[in-house]
């Protein structure tokens, strides 16, 4: 199945049939809805979220089995998992959950830590923001794992910007060496998504670059 083909209608009929408790709900698109997994919106307090392809299929059980260990390692409330689904006709089935706060404590310095996931490019299925200057939850987990935690630095340079990327950098307990290595994470995935953005998103191309421009400023900074 390709992104293109997972549509409102089909959420609305997978809905129907797995679980008709919510069917007649509307079902609304979220524009920005993910690379790995396509967002909808269900009602006014649930979210529907479907892997766009088969490679992303794992990261639902993932989730499944994380959500509630973090959960309960965190003073902040969880997104809340209301069901999962299941495939047909080669449909991803859809994963459901309900809003909430949800934070990531800092990590030890120099130590190989828990991580939201691999470094990413912002879309409102991995964070959402109450304003322009306040994070209301992050709702992707599903590449979530032990790693390097320079790769949840990336939103620095991705995500944020002015007095906000200098507040996350400042309250973040990180070594010089930990914001490097997150540099060289946000380059990597700002040149692939260039080359992508290159073929058709003029907007997006221009972001990129910005980004780009704002990585190697603060490497020559850094020195």
């Amino acid at each position: 199945m390709r992104k293109a083909d997972i549509t409102a209608d089909l959420v609305s009929r997978l809905i129907a049939d797995q679980f008709p408790q919510w069917a007649g709900l509307p079902i609304q698109p979220v524009e920005a809805g993910g690379v790995d997994n396509t967002t909808f919106r269900l009602g006014q307090a649930m979210s529907v979220r479907l892997p766009s392809a088969d490679a992303y299929v794992e990261q639902v059980d993932k989730e499944q089995r994380w959500l509630p260990v973090l959960a309960g390692s965190c003073p902040c409330p969880f997104p809340n998992r209301l069901r999962k689904g299941y495939r047909v006709t080669a449909s991803p089935g859809p994963g459901l959950y309900t809003g909430g706060s949800t934070a990531i404590p800092p990590p030890p310095r120099g130590s190989r830590t828990w991580r939201s996931s691999p470094p990413t490019w912002p879309t409102s299925s991995s964070r959402c923001t109450r304003s322009t200057r306040q994070a209301a939850r992050v709702i992707d987990f599903g590449t979530c794992g032990v790693g390097d935690p320079a790769c949840d630095t990336t939103i620095a340079w991705t995500f944020l910007s002015g007095e906000g990327s200098r507040v996350f950098r400042e309250r973040l307990p990180f070594d010089e060496a930990t914001w490097a290595r997150g540099r060289g994470w946000a380059i990597w995935k700002a040149m692939i998504v260039l080359v992508e953005a290159l073929e058709d998103d003029p907007d997006d191309t221009a972001y990129t670059k910005a980004v780009i421009e704002a990585i190697l400023a603060d490497h020559v900074a850094a020195g």
